[in-house]
């Protein structure tokens, strides 16, 4: 009998103990994002390399946005992937989708939205060689956005020049010496900006956000002579874009419904990404 108390005092406290971690298991995600695999030093006689860049989203009722920007290397092959549990479950609600950027020469700049309560990534290939060897910084950054918080990390890249040919070893040099030559003449975009390097444009808003009429003001800084500007949809619809050289820029709303957008605005190769809510 005793035996058999005891057995019974075991199974209900193990019962107790599975529940309690399946409940933290359970738990909300956190906000967060990894580089979970690729090398963060490349040799220069193998300079094409595959990278996972791993994302997890908490319970934020909006869509985050998942940004993606390679500088020094030319990105292919990008896909998106869920993996609920750390296992791979194919297309899904999960999968990031993209919505600006594409593909591009030694530098990318891509925007995706993903869904609050998810874990999932996306995988690519980067060229770190060939019209991109001498192309600096080298570096992958991944920022997650939700409401009004972010999380931004950058894996910076070591090329290693030392496992070149001696002929490749010369090319690096001569491409080093050119782009050490454009960096350090002063331009007005490197005068105004410190975070050029990053290709990000600073100091932009839009007021008021959330917005409750038709018109906002979208807030430039006075460092580039004309921006082209993109109100886009969670599906990646262009729904507005205009051009213009005013750094105060007045947005039409009217006809749009009441939901999230994003304001993508560029301008000689640097971007900003905000988020636009409407709530009227």
């Amino acid at each position: 009998m005793n035996r058999f108390f005891l057995t019974l005092i075991l199974l209900v406290a193990t019962m107790a103990y599975t529940s309690e971690a399946l409940a933290c298991i359970a738990g909300p995600l956190p906000n967060d994002i990894n580089l979970s695999s690729g090398p963060t030093t490349v040799c220069a006689s193998s300079p094409v390399q595959s990278y996972n860049v791993s994302y997890s989203t908490g319970i934020d009722s909006d869509p985050y946005l998942l940004m993606l920007m390679v500088d020094g290397g030319t990105v292919s092959n990008i896909q998106g992937y869920s993996a609920i549990g750390g296992v791979v479950t194919g297309p899904g609600s999960c999968v990031p989708s993209l919505v600006a950027g594409g593909t591009g020469s030694c530098s990318i700049s891509n925007i995706y939205v993903v869904s609050p309560t998810c874990r999932g990534g996306l995988t690519f290939d980067v060229d770190w060689g060939g019209s991109c060897a001498g192309s600096t910084p080298k570096e992958i950054t991944v920022e997650l956005q939700w409401a009004e918080d972010s999380v931004i990390k950058t894996f910076p890249i070591t090329y290693d020049p030392g496992c070149m040919t001696e002929q490749e070893q010369d090319e690096f040099a001569e491409d080093n010496r050119q782009t050490s030559s454009i960096t350090d003449t002063p331009s007005p975009q490197n005068l105004a900006s410190p975070a050029a390097a990053d290709f990000q444009i600073e100091n932009v808003s839009i007021l008021p956000n959330p917005a409750t009429t038709n018109e906002v003001t979208l807030n430039l800084p006075a460092t580039y002579e004309n921006y082209d500007i993109q109100i886009i949809d969670l599906s990646g619809k262009v729904i507005r874009q205009m051009r213009t050289s005013d750094t105060t820029v007045r947005l039409d709303l009217s006809g749009l419904d009441g939901k999230m957008y994003i304001v993508h605005t560029t301008a000689d190769g640097f971007s900003h990404v905000e988020k636009l809510m409407i709530a009227r």
